[in-house]
């Protein structure tokens, strides 16, 4: 939950790539629940949820992080309308 919240932004971005390097080395699923669109960037797959139910999942597939980022910001801006 919210892995980066109380770091500054190098160390967050630090960390961020740890667990994105963890999950490609291992193969393990990690799960983080995050309102921060730059540390969801660094996923490979996001769900986005409104009301407790997944209105829309967003997948990476080869993009780069600042990319991928608009992407996400683009689908949770268009939440509110």
């Amino acid at each position: 939950d919210e892995p980066t919240g109380n770091l500054d932004s190098r160390a967050g971005a630090d960390i961020m790539s740890l667990l994105q390097k963890i999950n490609r080395t291992t193969g393990q699923t990690i799960l983080m629940v995050t309102h921060d669109a730059y540390a969801a960037s660094f996923a490979s797959r996001i769900l986005i949820f409104k009301d407790g139910c997944i209105i829309k999942a967003l997948h990476r597939e080869g993009q780069s992080p600042s990319h991928f980022y608009s992407q996400i910001l683009s689908a949770v801006s268009s939440l509110d309308q």
